[in-house]
């Protein structure tokens, strides 16, 4: 009988010492925006159409941005944006004449962004990429006046850019959406005689169709 005693004695110690350990290891724990357990990171990819004007004429860019969401709402990735159809215009050419110029150049950096009530069927995002690129400024007819010469780009230079946007999405499916929206672009730093930094800003409207794992 005293054995029994000792053996419930020892179990009912033991369980109180490990609910205690327990209630201990919970209040020491680190606490973070993404909790243990309970956080819920997602990856995805979008393919983007953006059309609006450069140098007063239309224009597109088309690129991709990707990275994960965490807990459906912040965005976190990269992106990068070329012109597909670029604009003409009027410029000096080597020799002080005018001709037609062409643009080619593009840019890329850090996606950050945010979606308001994402499970809903229709929802609002605001993306923001902030980083560099490149444009060069081409003259599509420099073959045809200097023969012995293949370099047909007429000046380049580097910039700083901010693209955002605020973006309607539409929850196809589980994986697919699709979205539209507007957005300005902010150029920065470039140093060209035929081209400003103003000529490369300005408003655009955009569609995007987006595959992942929402």
């Amino acid at each position: 009988m005293k054995r029994l005693i000792i053996i419930v004695c020892i179990g009912l110690l033991s369980q109180q010492l490990y609910g205690q350990q327990r209630i201990d290891n919970g209040q020491d724990e680190i606490k973070s925006l993404i909790r243990k357990g309970d956080s819920n990171l997602t990856g995805f990819g979008s393919l983007d159409f953006k059309a609006g004007t450069t140098k007063d004429e239309m224009a597109m860019l088309i690129g991709v941005h990707g990275g994960v969401l965490i807990d459906k709402h912040v965005i976190l990735g990269a992106g990068a944006y070329g012109w597909a159809v670029k604009p003409s215009f009027s410029g000096v050419f080597e020799g002080g004449g005018q001709d037609d110029l062409d643009l080619n150049g593009g840019y890329a950096g850090v996606l950050l962004g945010y979606k308001l009530f994402p499970k809903s069927i229709v929802h609002v995002s605001f993306p923001v990429l902030l980083g560099g690129g490149n444009v060069q400024v081409i003259d599509p007819n420099y073959f045809f006046r200097y023969d012995d010469d293949t370099d047909f780009s007429i000046e380049q230079s580097n910039f700083f850019v901010a693209d955002g946007a605020t973006q309607l999405e539409l929850n196809v499916s589980h994986a697919f959406r699709l979205g539209i929206g507007v957005g300005y672009r902010y150029v920065n730093g470039t140093r060209l005689d035929t081209l400003t930094d103003e000529d490369l800003s300005g408003f655009y409207g955009m569609v995007s169709v987006q595959l992942g794992y929402f």
